[in-house]
């Protein structure tokens, strides 16, 4: 298998950056058209379908598409094994997406009876038509991220977000039923999975598919990618809990309150595609004592710099959901759970840029899986106590409880594999402080008052994080060496002193 050199691997890092922000950015603008056109209870059934429209796509592909990204990736210059595995994985996930869209269409009416929301089963049975194109596309991207195609798998998420927002305002200006807004998914789907299976044809010659191929990728797919499928699970567990306890409106203002908390973590998320190769390369030379400077470091850098956007996003969140939905004032409830989600989600974003370290980086997945499933089983026992008395916000509390006790677990598996210890308390007094100040943002609203409370809080914060000691002058040597790493100036970081 070829060695990924530095400056590929950074590049590959920077694209995939790229498309995380345009991914981000699309999911908002239709968020945005979705809540103005057809109001927070439009939004709210728009949220519950593609819910269920994602999940639907993580448990029928059962990790086919991460399955062949490894195989492909491990034919090496083997082109005749490559290619029984690549069209060995397309047929395999036109299948299994014919199979889910019979399934879900049958099963449309049932989901939108328990949801009490008759508009989802005309878009369930839409979605469901969507569904094997889909899954063929996902498997096509694995395909190509195999051969490193970083630039075209961007292009191709850029294409599908701007037909799918190109369609959503065509149907807002023509004031077409919520019920339509599914044909832009399938016309999406349609258009790149052309242009993917396009590619794939131009990369590996046509073969036919292998029976004991498609056992080797089932066989591993649902093995590595279990821990990514609960993962995406857990993501869209709140809004599925919310659905069957309230109404869409409610759903709808979490979304958005959801889709702005959650995208605090693009930032940690995709430093964390550059982070895992330098913990590996410590580890595997014995560098203990550089592995774990580097892990005290990026994680109370890190979580001061997200503790800071959390309070600049808390105070200036009603005026921000003013201005993206003008007439539509109840939306300004989406700020509410917002406000309960923001200490956890911060918090969590500093230690997600090294989510792998006591895992995957150091050759024990099972961990992750661990890590995940616990962080899941306590998200769905809280949203069930929680979401039928407290609502939308009962959802946030359950999400940030379930990221603090994830800190915990983190920690413990952090002092148990790398003999690391994460500065938990400091940690956690420093989210109080972002809560504290969150209470005084809401307890005082105007421009003037916001303009005090984001001053005295950045003094606050800086108060406490010297008082802590969360950023030292002896941090400033090992910060210009990993910026060195992460720009792909240097093979490595050296040994201190």
């Amino acid at each position: 298998m070829t060695e990924i050199s530095r400056k590929r691997l950074i590049s590959d890092s920077a694209w995939s950056v790229i498309t995380a922000i345009f991914n981000s950015a699309f999911a908002l603008a239709y968020l945005i058209i979705i809540g103005n056109y057809w109001e927070s209870s439009g939004l709210g059934v728009f949220a519950l379908c593609t819910s269920l429209y994602l999940i639907g796509s993580l448990l029928f592909n059962i990790g086919i598409h991460a399955a062949v990204l490894y195989e492909v990736t491990a034919s090496g210059e083997d082109k005749k094994r490559a290619s029984a595995f690549a069209y060995t994985a397309l047929f395999n996930s036109l299948i299994l997406g014919l199979l889910g869209g019979i399934i879900c269409f049958a099963s449309a009416p049932l989901i939108a009876a328990a949801y009490h929301q008759p508009l989802m089963t005309d878009m369930i049975k839409l979605f469901s038509i969507a569904l094997p194109l889909f899954l063929i596309n996902k498997t096509s991207i694995g395909i190509l991220n195999a051969h490193r195609r970083m630039r075209l798998i961007a292009a191709i998420n850029v294409i599908r977000g701007a037909v799918i927002l190109l369609y959503i305002f065509a149907a807002a200006i023509f004031k077409a039923g919520l019920t339509t807004i599914p044909y832009g998914f399938i016309l999406a789907e349609s258009l790149i999975a052309m242009l993917l299976l396009a590619a794939c044809v131009r990369t590996h010659k046509p073969t036919t598919p292998s029976l004991q191929r498609s056992k080797q990728l089932i066989s591993f797919g649902w093995k590595t990618g279990l821990s990514g499928v609960i993962g995406d699970i857990n993501a869209k567990l709140d809004i599925l809990v919310i659905g069957i306890f309230w109404d869409s409106a409610i759903v709808g203002m979490y979304c958005v309150a959801s889709a702005i908390a959650k995208g605090l973590w693009l930032i940690p998320s995709s430093i964390q595609r550059v982070t895992n190769p330098l913990i590996v390369q410590l580890h595997s030379t014995a560098q203990k004592d550089k592995l774990q400077r580097t892990m005290d470091v990026l994680i109370r850098l890190g979580t001061v710099l997200f503790i800071v956007i959390g309070l600049v996003i808390a105070v200036y969140i009603k005026p921000l959901i003013r201005l993206c939905y003008p007439q539509q004032l109840d939306m300004l409830g989406a700020a509410v759970p917002l406000y309960f989600l923001l200490p956890g989600v911060a918090i969590f974003s500093g230690v997600t840029m090294l989510a792998s370290a006591p895992s995957i980086s150091i050759g024990r997945p099972e961990n992750a899986l661990k890590l995940i499933s616990a962080v899941f089983g306590v998200n769905l026992l809280m949203n069930f106590v929680l979401v039928p008395f407290f609502a939308a916000a009962g959802a946030a509390i359950a999400t940030t409880i379930s990221l603090l006790l994830a800190l915990i677990y983190f920690t413990w598996l952090c002092k148990k594999y790398l003999d690391f210890t994460v500065p938990l308390t400091r940690l956690f007094l420093l989210s109080a402080v972002l809560s504290l100040l969150i209470v005084s943002a809401v307890m005082l609203e105007s421009v003037v008052y916001h303009l005090i409370i984001l001053a005295a809080g950045l003094i606050i914060i800086i108060g406490a994080v010297t008082l802590l000691r969360l950023v030292r002058k002896s941090d400033s040597e090992l910060i210009h060496e990993l910026l060195r790493f992460f720009t792909g100036k240097r093979a490595g970081i050296s040994n201190p002193g």
